[in-house]
C-alpha cells in the first residue's frame, strides 16, 4: 500500500470515471486522508 501511495504522489493526479455517474472525476486523495484523521 506504502508504493502504490508513493507512485501516486510521485505521477500526480489523475483523473478517473465511474460506472454509476456520468463525467469525469479527481479525488484529491492526501487532503481526504488528513480529514479522515
Amino acid at each position: 500500500a506504502n508504493l502504490l501511495q508513493a507512485q501516486r504522489d510521485y505521477f500526480g493526479a489523475h483523473t478517473y470515471r465511474r460506472i454509476d455517474k456520468d463525467g469525469v472525476f479527481h479525488t484529491d486523495w492526501i487532503r481526504e486522508a488528513r480529514k479522515a484523521l
